[in-house]
Protein backbone atom coordinates (compact mmCIF):
# COMPACT_ATOMS: atom_id res chain seq x y z
CA UNK A 1 0.00 0.00 0.00
CA UNK A 2 1.02 3.57 -0.67
CA UNK A 3 1.01 5.34 2.72
CA UNK A 4 -0.23 8.89 2.23
CA UNK A 5 -1.52 9.37 5.76
CA UNK A 6 0.66 12.45 6.28
CA UNK A 7 -0.42 13.95 2.95
CA UNK A 8 -3.96 15.17 3.70
CA UNK A 9 -4.02 17.73 0.87
CA UNK A 10 -2.47 15.60 -1.91
CA UNK A 11 -4.50 15.68 -5.10
CA UNK A 12 -5.95 12.64 -6.84
CA UNK A 13 -3.81 13.11 -9.96
CA UNK A 14 -0.56 12.83 -7.96
CA UNK A 15 -1.88 9.79 -6.12
CA UNK A 16 -2.89 8.11 -9.39
CA UNK A 17 0.53 8.74 -10.92
CA UNK A 18 2.28 7.30 -7.85
CA UNK A 19 -0.01 4.26 -7.86
CA UNK A 20 0.64 3.67 -11.57
CA UNK A 21 4.37 3.50 -10.85
CA UNK A 22 4.14 1.38 -7.68
CA UNK A 23 1.37 -1.03 -8.59
CA UNK A 24 1.97 -1.94 -12.22
CA UNK A 25 0.96 -5.58 -11.75
CA UNK A 26 -0.16 -5.56 -8.15
CA UNK A 27 -2.86 -4.30 -5.88
CA UNK A 28 -3.81 -0.63 -5.94
CA UNK A 29 -3.99 0.33 -2.29
CA UNK A 30 -3.74 3.67 -0.50
CA UNK A 31 -3.44 4.41 3.22
CA UNK A 32 -4.74 7.82 4.24
CA UNK A 33 -5.94 9.83 7.18
CA UNK A 34 -9.65 9.99 7.85
CA UNK A 35 -9.76 13.63 6.73
CA UNK A 36 -7.73 13.19 3.53
CA UNK A 37 -9.14 15.03 0.51
CA UNK A 38 -8.22 12.14 -1.80
CA UNK A 39 -11.19 10.07 -0.54
CA UNK A 40 -13.48 12.69 -2.12
CA UNK A 41 -12.26 11.86 -5.64
CA UNK A 42 -14.68 9.18 -6.85
CA UNK A 43 -12.60 8.14 -9.87
CA UNK A 44 -9.53 7.62 -7.68
CA UNK A 45 -11.49 5.60 -5.10
CA UNK A 46 -13.05 3.53 -7.89
CA UNK A 47 -9.57 2.72 -9.25
CA UNK A 48 -8.39 1.33 -5.89
CA UNK A 49 -8.51 -2.26 -4.71
CA UNK A 50 -8.25 -1.15 -1.07
CA UNK A 51 -8.64 2.17 0.73
CA UNK A 52 -7.15 2.00 4.24
CA UNK A 53 -8.47 4.85 6.38
CA UNK A 54 -6.70 5.55 9.65
CA UNK A 55 -9.37 5.60 12.36
CA UNK A 56 -7.31 7.76 14.70
CA UNK A 57 -5.80 11.22 14.79
CA UNK A 58 -2.19 12.29 14.80
CA UNK A 59 -1.96 14.26 18.05
CA UNK A 60 -1.04 17.90 18.06
CA UNK A 61 -0.43 18.11 21.80
CA UNK A 62 -0.45 16.17 25.04
CA UNK A 63 -4.13 16.61 25.81
CA UNK A 64 -5.45 14.89 22.69
CA UNK A 65 -6.70 11.30 22.79
CA UNK A 66 -6.17 9.24 19.61
CA UNK A 67 -9.82 8.63 18.62
CA UNK A 68 -12.51 10.20 20.82
CA UNK A 69 -15.91 8.53 20.19
CA UNK A 70 -17.52 11.60 18.55
CA UNK A 71 -14.49 12.16 16.29
CA UNK A 72 -14.35 8.45 15.37
CA UNK A 73 -18.07 8.36 14.56
CA UNK A 74 -17.72 11.35 12.22
CA UNK A 75 -14.55 10.03 10.58
CA UNK A 76 -16.11 6.61 10.07
CA UNK A 77 -19.35 8.08 8.66
CA UNK A 78 -17.31 10.13 6.16
CA UNK A 79 -15.23 7.10 5.10
CA UNK A 80 -18.30 4.88 4.73
CA UNK A 81 -20.04 7.57 2.65
CA UNK A 82 -17.08 8.04 0.29
CA UNK A 83 -15.65 4.51 -0.05
CA UNK A 84 -17.55 1.34 -1.02
CA UNK A 85 -17.54 -1.25 1.79
CA UNK A 86 -15.72 -3.88 -0.30
CA UNK A 87 -12.75 -1.46 -0.66
CA UNK A 88 -12.80 0.18 2.76
CA UNK A 89 -10.46 -0.94 5.55
CA UNK A 90 -10.62 0.98 8.83
CA UNK A 91 -7.28 0.94 10.66
CA UNK A 92 -7.68 1.07 14.44
CA UNK A 93 -4.77 2.70 16.25
CA UNK A 94 -2.87 0.56 18.74
CA UNK A 95 -0.23 3.13 19.70
CA UNK A 96 -0.46 6.08 22.02
CA UNK A 97 1.48 9.30 22.31
CA UNK A 98 3.37 10.58 25.32
CA UNK A 99 4.46 14.04 26.31
CA UNK A 100 7.17 15.00 28.81
CA UNK A 101 7.43 18.48 30.34
CA UNK A 102 10.48 20.38 29.22
CA UNK A 103 10.83 18.41 25.98
CA UNK A 104 9.43 19.38 22.59
CA UNK A 105 7.11 17.13 20.65
CA UNK A 106 5.48 13.82 21.38
CA UNK A 107 6.74 10.27 21.26
CA UNK A 108 4.83 7.23 20.14
CA UNK A 109 4.41 4.51 22.78
CA UNK A 110 2.81 1.11 22.98
CA UNK A 111 0.20 0.11 25.53
CA UNK A 112 2.71 -2.09 27.39
CA UNK A 113 5.34 0.65 27.44
CA UNK A 114 2.90 3.28 28.70
CA UNK A 115 1.44 1.09 31.45
CA UNK A 116 4.91 -0.13 32.48
CA UNK A 117 6.39 3.36 32.71
CA UNK A 118 3.39 4.61 34.67
CA UNK A 119 3.57 1.66 37.10
CA UNK A 120 7.35 2.04 37.47
CA UNK A 121 6.79 5.65 38.61
CA UNK A 122 3.66 4.93 40.68
CA UNK A 123 1.55 7.12 38.44
CA UNK A 124 -2.14 7.15 37.65
CA UNK A 125 -4.12 5.43 34.91
CA UNK A 126 -7.71 6.52 34.25
CA UNK A 127 -10.18 5.45 31.55
CA UNK A 128 -11.84 8.59 30.20
CA UNK A 129 -15.14 7.59 28.55
CA UNK A 130 -15.60 10.84 26.57
CA UNK A 131 -12.10 10.29 25.14
CA UNK A 132 -12.52 6.55 24.56
CA UNK A 133 -8.99 6.04 25.86
CA UNK A 134 -6.71 5.74 28.86
CA UNK A 135 -4.99 8.80 30.27
CA UNK A 136 -1.67 8.15 32.02
CA UNK A 137 0.17 10.64 34.20
CA UNK A 138 3.27 10.39 36.38
CA UNK A 139 6.36 12.26 37.58
CA UNK A 140 9.65 10.74 36.50
CA UNK A 141 12.83 10.47 38.59
CA UNK A 142 13.96 14.00 37.69
CA UNK A 143 10.58 15.61 38.40
CA UNK A 144 9.23 15.96 34.86
CA UNK A 145 5.51 15.51 34.28
CA UNK A 146 4.76 12.69 31.84
CA UNK A 147 1.34 12.30 30.21
CA UNK A 148 0.03 9.91 27.60
CA UNK A 149 -3.16 8.88 25.90
CA UNK A 150 -3.49 5.23 24.93
CA UNK A 151 -6.20 3.23 23.20
CA UNK A 152 -7.57 0.41 25.35
CA UNK A 153 -9.81 -2.62 24.93
CA UNK A 154 -13.04 -0.82 25.87
CA UNK A 155 -12.46 2.04 23.45
CA UNK A 156 -11.41 -0.31 20.64
CA UNK A 157 -14.45 -2.52 21.21
CA UNK A 158 -16.69 0.54 20.96
CA UNK A 159 -15.01 1.43 17.66
CA UNK A 160 -15.47 -2.10 16.29
CA UNK A 161 -19.18 -1.99 17.13
CA UNK A 162 -19.58 1.13 14.95
CA UNK A 163 -17.94 -0.34 11.83
CA UNK A 164 -20.51 -1.59 9.29
CA UNK A 165 -20.70 -5.23 8.22
CA UNK A 166 -18.56 -5.87 5.14
CA UNK A 167 -16.01 -3.20 6.00
CA UNK A 168 -12.50 -4.46 6.70
CA UNK A 169 -10.69 -3.71 9.94
CA UNK A 170 -6.92 -3.52 10.43
CA UNK A 171 -4.59 -2.98 13.36
CA UNK A 172 -2.20 0.00 13.10
CA UNK A 173 0.68 -0.47 13.26
CA UNK A 174 0.52 -4.14 12.35
CA UNK A 175 4.03 -4.73 13.72
CA UNK A 176 4.90 -3.12 17.07
CA UNK A 177 8.06 -1.12 17.35
CA UNK A 178 10.68 -2.45 19.77
CA UNK A 179 10.95 -0.41 22.99
CA UNK A 180 12.14 -0.89 26.53
CA UNK A 181 9.76 -2.85 28.68
CA UNK A 182 10.85 -3.31 32.28
CA UNK A 183 8.05 -5.73 33.13
CA UNK A 184 8.40 -7.88 30.00
CA UNK A 185 10.34 -11.11 29.90
CA UNK A 186 12.66 -11.80 27.00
Amino acid sequence: CLDLSDQTGLGARGVSMALDQLARDGMRCVIGSADAKLWEDRSLVDSLDLAVVKGFQSPKGPAQPPAPPEWFAGALARAEALIPPDKLVVALGMMGHAWRSGQPGLREISYVEGITETADHRGGVVFVPRAGALRLRYMDAVGRVNEAWLPDAAGLQNQLIRVDQGVGVAVWPSVPRTRRCGACST
